[in-house]
Parts: C-alpha cells; sequence; structure tokens
C-alpha cells in the first residue's frame, strides 16, 4: 500500500515556519506502516529550507520516507509521467480526514460469538459460485477451508451502537456481525 503523509498538523503540530511538537500517535501509526512493508511517501507544500527542516524532524523521530512529494516509480512507469497529484492509496493530510479520526478505525476486532457466527456461517454457505472460481484459480488457485471457491470482502461500519461488520462473498451472499471495540 501507498501511504502519503502531510507533514504539519499531521506529523507535527502547526507552528510554520517552525517545527511544531511531534504528534505520536500519527507518527507511530505511520512507523509501524513502514515496518510493514508498506511505502511512505511525505506529501507537503514546505519546499527548500522548510522541507530540509521537515525531513530533519522526522529523522528525529525515526521517520523515514521511501519519497518526498514524488510518486512511485511503479506509477510513473504505470501513467508515463510524474504526475503534478501524488498517488497513494491513503492519504494522512490534517485538511482532509484528521489522522486522530482514521487511525482507530483502521483496527476492528471480530471474536467470540461473532467470529464463531461468521466460521459457522462460512462452513453452512459453501459457495461454489463457478465466475469466482473462474475468476481467480488462475491468480491464486485458492479455495475455501470449507469447500468452494470464495473471495470475501469485509466492509466496516462505525455506528452509534457499535461497530458493524458485514462480510460478503462474491456470489452475493452476505452476513453482518457486530464487532468488539476498536483497538
Amino acid at each position: 500500500m501507498i501511504i502519503a503523509v502531510d507533514f504539519d498538523g499531521t506529523l507535527f503540530k502547526i507552528d510554520f515556519p517552525n517545527i511544531g511538537e511531534p504528534i505520536w500517535e500519527t507518527i507511530n501509526w505511520v512507523k509501524k506502516q513502514k515496518e510493514n512493508g508498506n511505502t511512505l511517501i511525505l506529501w507537503t507544500c514546505r519546499e527548500n529550507d522548510y522541507l530540509k527542516q521537515a525531513l530533519e524532524a522526522c529523522k528525529s523521530v525515526g521517520l523515514e520516507f521511501d519519497h518526498i512529494n514524488e510518486n512511485t516509480s511503479e506509477l510513473n512507469e504505470l501513467y508515463g509521467n510524474d504526475s503534478r497529484k501524488v498517488g497513494a492509496d491513503l492519504y494522512l493530510d490534517d485538511k482532509g480526514l484528521h489522522p486522530d479520526s482514521l487511525i482507530p478505525k483502521l483496527e476492528f476486532k471480530i471474536s467470540g460469538k461473532e467470529l464463531e457466527k461468521l466460521y459457522k456461517w462460512k462452513e453452512k454457505h459453501r459457495c461454489s459460485f463457478k465466475k469466482v472460481k473462474k475468476k481467480y484459480e488462475k491468480q491464486f488457485a485458492f479455495s475455501s477451508p470449507y469447500g468452494g471457491w470464495c473471495q470475501y470482502k469485509y466492509i466496516f461500519t462505525p455506528t452509534s451502537f457499535g461497530d458493524l461488520v458485514t462480510v460478503k462473498c462474491e456470489c452475493g451472499k452476505e452476513i453482518k456481525l457486530k464487532c468488539d471495540n476498536f483497538g
């Protein structure tokens, strides 16, 4: 996954042209993503000496980036240019979706009775949807331990009465579960 991360207001509190205090929750989450093999792009309006200061601040908290305000070479090759817009799967920016509201929603836990309910549903479901098999057999050659060929999508929805997850098979059948609090 490619993650583009803003600097001011996201990694460090806003104090431009100075460097604000570190925002440890975001910094630690971003470092964990790097450890997990994700590609990090520092995505900031800072330039010249201000950018150098930002890079030094990131390095001082153990944060290093794969790219600075530029696309990955794979995206440049794919599209034949280096677009002004940095291409990413996830953008962390205090002016968009603030990291404080995003980070806790990235991890949902399905456990206990709900997990047992999911396993029983998958066992009973035994999907043999031929289009799914045809679509994936050459790519992955996988099958469900419960029989048949399955590709599941997990859709997480925070609500005022708890977090819900819908597990949906490509054949269209689905089950709704309640999640534990995210951690």
